[in-house]
């Protein structure tokens, strides 16, 4: 749906996006993370068609951003940080106004502003919206022409955790219903929740993009086993080090790093230890361990 092929934008001698190359599959939602300075939004802003590459190309549904940009941006819906609205004009106003411009139904405000689940604000001027409301009409604008892919620059950072958690759930709503979706944040727990794929920039280039579980085991990080005992003898931690885990006491929790090659291992040896387990469970590495492995070995 969305592909950038060897595209790359210099400023000067800067680099701000280099040779990066990343397919966004139909119905798929892919992550752009990285750091400040990473290329992100300089790689949105090609897409949107804002600015021209140095090189290569950006398409959209098979439209080419440079050559025909009008059918390119209009397989396209775009949310920024920060919506854009008139703020004297109602969330219906806002909608209605676009969709003149469009040259859309006024059926389409109305679907739209069920969706957005903005019925109870439809009169209300936008300048009285809290910021999670906004950022929904601002996501309600992006949809008005019933666009196939979303792009979503940062869309959640200056939201309470109320406001993500509703945000997150209308993502998953409109992926649900086919939309695909290209999303950069900072917010690596909001990712870690939302996304297909995650493509890691670093200084212009693409060093990593996958999904979270074959990014964790290309880096080989220790998964995390949490074990509650009834009762602590001390002995545990070296039980497992003869198994291949690193292990801590926590109170009465065995806190175990292990690798995943030697996760069934590790389980084996507490079952046949016998100890007295209250309760067990284990979680992979965490998108943010993931992603500072990958970027401190671009580092070096």
């Amino acid at each position: 749906m969305i592909t950038f092929m060897q595209i790359s934008k210099r400023y000067g001698t800067i680099r701000a996006v280099d040779d990066v190359s990343l397919v966004v599959q139909p119905g798929e939602l892919l992550a752009l993370v990285g750091p400040n300075g990473a290329g992100k939004t300089t790689l949105l802003r090609l897409l949107l068609g804002l600015i021209a590459p140095s090189g290569g190309t950006a398409s959209v549904a098979g439209y080419d951003v440079q050559h025909n940009g009008a059918a390119a941006r209009r397989q396209l819906g775009y949310l920024p940080q920060r919506a854009v609205l008139y703020g004297n004009l109602s969330v219906a106003e806002n909608l209605a106004f676009l969709a003149a411009l469009h040259a859309l139904p006024l059926q389409r405000v109305a679907d739209v502003i069920a969706l957005m689940q903005l019925d109870a604000v439809a009169q209300r001027p936008a300048r009285t919206l809290s910021g999670g409301t906004a950022q929904r009409l601002g996501l309600a604008q992006a949809l008005l022409a019933d666009p196939p892919a979303l792009v979503l620059d940062e869309p959640t950072v200056s939201l309470d955790p109320q406001s993500v958690a509703s945000f997150k759930q209308l993502l998953r709503t409109l992926q649900g219903r086919g939309k695909t979706i290209l999303l950069s944040s900072h917010i690596l727990g909001d990712v870690q929740e939302l996304a297909d794929r995650v493509a890691i920039l670093h200084a212009g280039r693409l060093i990593a993009i996958d999904s979270i579980p074959a990014l964790a085991q290309r880096c080989s990080l220790p998964e995390q086993i949490h074990v509650v005992l009834a009762a602590v003898s001390g002995d545990e931690p070296e039980l497992l080090a003869r198994a291949g885990a690193e292990a801590h006491l926590d109170g009465d929790t065995l806190q175990v790093q292990v690798p995943l090659a030697r996760k069934p291992a590790v389980i084996q040896a507490l079952l046949h230890a016998g100890l007295p387990i209250r309760d067990l469970r284990s979680s992979s590495p965490s998108l943010e361990a993931i992603f500072m492995h990958l970027v401190g070995q671009a580092q070096h």
